[in-house]
């Protein structure tokens, strides 16, 4: 019963987007849904790439779709679509985009070449595979992989330190918005 209802809180969320629809493999190796389980990539061994990890998955980052969610003292709240990427400035600024997508930064994108890379040459069924070409899909597949979780959590720290490097964008709001939008802190509409 618990389960089911974590479940159902985890798949409704728009924060935990990217612990929906995992799965791991039980003791006859099929692959299920185990909702409260003591995950692989909780035992990285190095504490800051553990928990740049876990925080991107956990929506815990100074990336701008976390950072621009509620309103400060100084700011008013962003809704979702004005959360872009503080490096290309084209897209919204979620953990995928910036650890799969964006172009912003040469340091960025020689560092994600350099993870493909690693990855292939741990998991060499990765090279010709469509899951390149998916960014979601290749997220959850290395996340899911207890052999490419260590590369994976190494790179998502660097990428985070590259984001730090440069101050978050922030966008000239509509004077029309919306007072929810501003002053509303929930997470249904993101």
């Amino acid at each position: 019963m618990c389960d089911a209802y974590l479940q159902a809180r985890i798949n409704k969320s728009p924060k935990t987007k990217l612990l929906k629809g995992r799965l791991e493999r039980d003791d006859k190796g099929s692959r299920v849904v185990k909702t409260m389980y003591f995950r692989h990539y909780l035992h990285v061994k190095i504490p800051r790439h553990r928990m740049a990890l876990t925080g991107l998955l956990l929506s815990d980052h100074i990336l701008a779709i976390e950072q621009l969610r509620r309103a400060t003292r100084n700011r008013p709240r962003y809704p979702r679509h004005l959360r872009i990427c503080r490096l290309c400035k084209n897209d919204v600024e979620d953990p995928i985009h910036a650890l799969l997508i964006c172009v912003g930064s040469e340091q960025l994108v020689t560092l994600r070449k350099q993870f493909i890379q690693d990855l292939i040459s741990k998991a060499p069924y990765l090279k010709n595979s469509s899951v390149l070409t998916d960014p979601e899909e290749l997220f959850r597949r290395v996340y899911a992989d207890k052999k490419l979780v260590d590369t994976l959590a190494r790179y998502s720290y660097k990428m985070l330190d590259i984001f730090k490097a440069v101050p978050i964008l922030l966008l000239d709001l509509p004077d029309q918005q919306d007072a929810s939008d501003t002053e509303c802190s929930s997470d249904s509409d993101d």
